[in-house]
């Protein structure tokens, strides 16, 4: 279950930046670089215990990654999470039956949706601290 963080507005800042504007994207680019290093320690902090899941086998702690993030027009998009198959029922709760026919009645243990904010504004920071370097040099 993914996180996708997208900066926009850039177009306007490149307006506004005359000649730097045109490096804005890279220096966005950069900062989303740079978060998606330390996305998943961000994740893994507090990942275990309630409200979220008890540690049983360590998978879903071990599986935490961040994608390199993908180049767009105004800078970038990242992405993290984890890539467990049973991932995303512990976050938002399953009832019923698995496609293998496993009954479930299994409540939700939120794991990421908590750290979003702080996932965001981690991000917000380091892009505009790239942002800052490159109108500095």
């Amino acid at each position: 279950m993914p996180i996708a963080y997208q900066l926009f507005g850039l177009f306007e800042v490149r307006r506004t930046l005359g000649r730097w504007g045109d490096n804005s994207p890279q220096a966005a680019y950069e900062g989303l670089v740079d978060w998606s290093g330390e996305a998943p320690g961000i994740i893994r902090e507090g990942l275990y215990g309630r409200p979220g899941p008890e540690r049983l086998t360590g998978a879903l702690y071990d599986t935490m990654q961040a994608l390199p993030p993908e180049r767009t027009p105004t800078g970038g998009r990242a992405m993290a999470g984890s890539n467990q198959p049973y991932s995303l029922r512990l976050e938002k709760g399953f009832v019923g039956t698995d496609s293998i026919g496993r009954s479930y009645d299994q409540q939700p243990y939120p794991w990421l949706e908590p750290k979003v904010p702080q996932l965001q504004q981690r991000a917000h920071q380091l892009v505009t601290a790239r942002i800052k370097k490159m109108l500095e040099s």
